[in-house]
């Protein structure tokens, strides 16, 4: 695409926006939609399709600080916004930073998650890309981060059902495009194809056909949460899937 065509597309889409702007306090005020953005599930190529569905309320820490901007008065969103944010750190997690998402009906959380030994990979090539880490072997690199998504949800071995039936939509990597037509039609929106950014490159070193046996089910035992979590997402998403297909 060539830098005018880029530009008049910008601009186009910040006519788009502004006019959404324009006319948001007359939409309802419920429901708020809220996407809990799990670091590498996909969450940036989302984001082409929440800008095209909602005015976007970004809550995100800058760079990698660990300082975030004031909390969101989401007492003032109405149904056109959608308010967006990793959350995963200790003291921001969204349960903490908002924690009425959950208690109020008016919100509905929505989140994408991936293949535990898939998302660790991705954080690890992510990592290293941008400089992030020194760590050299993928063996210690899985044991800094145990559960990682457990951890960002909030669940353990016992309450992880419960943790994950109060978000309104869980989608994953895997099914990607099955799990937006799916939100696309939860949230009346129109179904838009995903275009793939902010991917990682792949390399010989941290895939997961090099890794043996023995180490993969270590990471297994010592992310037995995650995959817990996968799995019943995985199990609900396939039964929504047939049933629309029936």
């Amino acid at each position: 695409m060539n830098n005018k065509k880029l530009q008049r597309l910008k601009r186009g889409w910040n006519r788009i926006n502004l006019f959404k702007r324009i006319i948001a306090p007359f939409y309802s005020k419920d429901p708020v939609y809220v996407f809990h953005h799990m670091p590498k599930c996909g969450g940036i190529s989302l984001y082409q399709i929440l800008n095209k569905w909602f005015i976007v309320v970004r809550d995100y820490r800058k760079d990698w600080s660990s300082s975030h901007p004031t909390v969101v008065n989401i007492n003032k969103l109405r149904s056109i916004h959608c308010l967006g944010g990793h959350w995963e750190l200790p003291g921001v997690y969204l349960k903490e930073r908002y924690p009425e998402v959950f208690s109020n009906s008016r919100y509905k959380v929505f989140t994408f998650l991936r293949d535990p030994l898939q998302h660790s990979l991705s954080l690890y090539r992510y990592e290293k890309e941008n400089n992030q880490t020194d760590i050299i072997d993928i063996e210690e690199h899985f044991e800094i981060r145990p559960n990682y998504m457990a951890t960002i949800l909030h669940a353990d071995e016992k309450n992880y059902k419960e943790v994950i039936d109060r978000y309104f939509f869980v989608g994953i990597l895997e099914e990607m495009e099955k799990s937006i037509q799916i939100l696309s039609n939860l949230t009346g929106n129109k179904y838009y194809k995903l275009s793939w950014i902010n991917r990682t490159k792949l390399d010989s070193k941290t895939s997961s056909e090099t890794l043996s046996k023995s180490t993969i089910d270590k990471f297994k035992e010592i992310n037995s949460v995650d995959y817990l979590i996968y799995n019943y997402v995985s199990e609900k998403l396939n039964k929504t899937i047939n049933n629309q297909n029936n």
